[in-house]
């Protein structure tokens, strides 16, 4: 028996242990987390060892995605989402998006027959797609390269993008297709569809129309791929008394579609498709220069465009008022910190390089502004660090939703650490008024490149060598990106270089 018939008939037989331990209720969490990082890890290398395609691991990790029990669905989706679909797509690599394809339409063909997901099914029949062959290949005809002809710009009455989902795309990718389509069709309606929180990013922009769209990544699987039926929905309705050639569709490879997979109109001469995850592009290595790329080849404009952030005038008004409260004591640097990691625990370092990096910008002289984040992970992280900094002495004040600009100038000016709680849209505005900005791979360094604060990104933990050129912060600001590999398993004195190599960066972008 050679290796690929064994991976298989391994595969079989952990399907058929799931199924038995389901029907006899003796699935617990822990067996199941067995089970799913090892069908995950069959199903990637089976396939790395012969290109084979082992569809028994993708129906284990579907039917454990769709039980009743969240403790054991959320393993499922786990083994899903983290272990094989985001891996696939942080591969950049052609083969990697077919595979995703092939993988994720059987995800789509499983749940659609599903109790609850009756919509999705009778949406997918309406468009003519009911085998998995009929996604494949439409998705396949959505893939080609086609260019939008300029003659038909004035024509447009609106045009939609959609959300990739996470704030850090949101700002490294979609903002450069609304850039990019400003310039297309000046006079049309401009729509984002994305949730409240990508809303933040570009409440100041009285181009860009805001359609209130949630995807659920807490949410179940079925949850998931409902997400597209709200989009669907929304844009069928903005749509109704518009011809075909009075509107287009970007969608940058959003979740909101599964990545693509998911069609949005039966006339689809309107909508175009970056498959960021394959393109490429000679001398561009980051996913904010190939998107500009890809829409100029689509467009045919010349004029660069670059990721932008544009946060409401109260929340520019907050940042400038709590900056200017600390500069007017002449107390400077002003550096913006984020150690969140999108619940992504190998983008962090080991303890007790947080406490070193703000202990030591604080004897540094620096004033820094910390967000406490959105996970509860990090906020009782972020507690933990900024007890430890006040037992040393260093004076530290919360800001948050309810403070109002009125108390901020006594209260801010003799801080060692502000802290914030609250959106993205103001702690951006916080980034964007300081002197220099510090966090791992999250959204925080596109922010500070798009505001032309620099930046230092600690880029660790990713599962595949393009990564760092491909999440290369892209910008107006100067960027200093310190790759680290391994640094899950780094100790003390490597820990005390690094933060040594961070403050030395901070010096030298200051001296830009």
């Amino acid at each position: 028996m050679d290796r690929l018939e064994l991976s298989r008939m391994h595969a079989h037989a952990a399907l058929a242990e799931f199924r038995q331990l389901k029907r006899v209720g003796r699935l617990t969490p822990e067996v199941a987390t067995r089970l799913a990082t090892g069908a995950a890890s069959a199903f990637l290398s089976h396939y790395a060892a012969g290109g084979g395609y082992l569809g028994e691991t993708i129906a284990l990790l579907c039917e454990m995605a769709t039980l009743h029990d969240q403790s054991l669905s959320q393993v499922g989706l786990h083994g899903l989402f983290p272990l094989l679909v985001e891996r696939l797509g942080d591969a950049f690599e052609p083969a990697a998006c077919a595979l995703y394809d092939r993988l994720f339409v059987q995800v789509i063909q499983h749940c659609r027959r599903l109790p609850g997901a009756e919509a999705i099914d009778t949406q997918l029949r309406g468009f003519g797609l009911v085998t998995g062959d009929d996604l494949l290949g439409r998705a396949a005809r959505v893939r080609e390269l086609r260019r939008f002809d300029r003659r038909w710009a004035a024509r447009i009455e609106k045009a939609f993008v959609l959300s990739r989902v996470t704030l850090g795309a949101d700002v490294a990718v979609t903002s450069v297709v609304l850039a990019k389509l400003k310039q297309v069709c000046p006079h049309a309606k401009l729509l984002l569809l994305a949730s409240s929180k990508t809303q933040q990013l570009f409440a100041g922009d009285s181009q860009v129309c805001l359609c209130p769209i949630e995807y659920g990544r807490g949410g179940g699987l079925i949850e998931r791929l409902a997400s597209w039926l709200r989009v669907a929905e929304a844009i069928q309705r903005e749509t109704a008394d518009l011809e075909a050639s009075e509107y287009l569709i970007v969608d940058p490879d959003s979740r909101l579609t599964q990545l693509g997979l998911f069609p949005l109109m039966a006339d689809e001469c309107p909508y175009y498709f970056f498959e960021s995850r394959s393109y490429c592009a000679p001398g561009l290595p980051s996913i904010s220069e190939l998107t500009a790329h890809w829409l100029q080849q689509v467009f045919g404009t010349d004029a660069p465009v670059y990721p932008y952030f544009a946060p409401s005038g109260e929340d520019v008004a907050f940042a400038k008022t709590v900056v200017a409260a600390v500069k007017a004591l002449g107390r400077a640097p002003v550096v913006s910190v984020n150690l969140g990691v999108g619940a992504n625990p190998l983008k962090r370092l080991p303890d007790p390089f947080e406490h070193m990096l703000l202990n030591y910008l604080l004897r540094d002289g620096a004033v820094v502004i910390l967000d406490r984040g959105g996970e509860e992970e990090e906020r009782a992280r972020i507690e933990t660090l900024t007890a430890a900094l006040r037992g040393k002495g260093a004076q530290i004040l919360a800001l948050d939703t309810t403070t109002t600009p009125g108390t901020l100038a006594a209260e801010v000016g003799h801080a060692h650490l502000i802290t914030w709680q609250g959106g993205i849209g103001r702690f951006g505005a916080l980034v964007g008024e300081s002197d220099g900005y510090i966090g791992y791979d999250s959204a925080g360094q596109h922010l500070a490149a798009a505001l032309g604060i620099p930046a230092i990104d600690i880029f660790t933990g990713f599962s595949s060598p393009r990564m760092p050129d491909r999440w290369h912060p892209h910008g107006w600001g100067p960027v200093r990106m310190l790759v680290v590999e391994s640094g899950q398993h780094m100790t003390g004195p490597a820990l005390d270089a690094l933060v040594t190599e961070v403050l030395h960066a901070v010096h030298q972008l200051r001296k830009r």
